[in-house]
C-alpha cells in the first residue's frame, strides 16, 4: 500500500475517533442540544426509514441469535423504525424519544406508543 493511501486511511480513522469522542467531552445539556440539532436536521431521512423496517444487519442479527419474541425497550426511538419493525415480528416494544418533533409524526401502526420524556 502506498504511503499516501496509508496516510489517508490514518486520517480517516483519526477523524472517526474524534467524531465518536465528542459526546464524552460534553455536559448533558450540551449533548442533548447536539443530538437535537443533528437529528432534527435529518428527520426527513428517519421518517422515510421508519416505513422501511429493520436494516439488513439488524434483521440478520435477530436471525443469528434466534430471538423470536420478548420485550424490548428502544431508547432513542426516533420516528419508530425499529419499534414498528420489531412489533411486526411479534415483539412487545416500548420506544422512548427525546425529540418531540419525531414523536409526533404519523405512525404506521397505532397500537405502539413512542413517548418523549417530560
Amino acid at each position: 500500500m502506498r504511503l499516501g493511501t496509508r496516510f489517508g486511511l490514518f486520517l480517516l480513522r483519526l477523524s472517526r475517533f474524534f467524531q465518536a469522542s465528542v459526546p464524552v467531552f460534553l455536559n448533558p445539556s450540551s449533548l442533548l442540544e447536539l443530538n437535537q440539532v443533528h437529528f432534527q436536521g435529518q428527520a426527513h431521512y428517519w421518517i422515510e426509514a421508519a416505513e422501511q423496517g429493520l436494516f439488513e444487519q439488524e434483521a440478520n442479527l435477530l436471525e443469528f441469535l434466534k430471538i423470536r419474541f420478548g420485550k424490548i425497550l428502544c431508547l432513542g426511538a426516533g420516528a419508530g423504525r425499529e419499534v414498528f419493525a420489531l412489533e411486526k415480528r411479534g415483539f412487545e416494544v416500548t420506544g422512548v424519544e427525546q425529540l418531540p418533533g419525531l414523536v409526533e409524526l404519523p405512525t404506521p401502526t397505532p397500537r405502539n406508543t413512542i413517548s418523549s420524556p417530560d
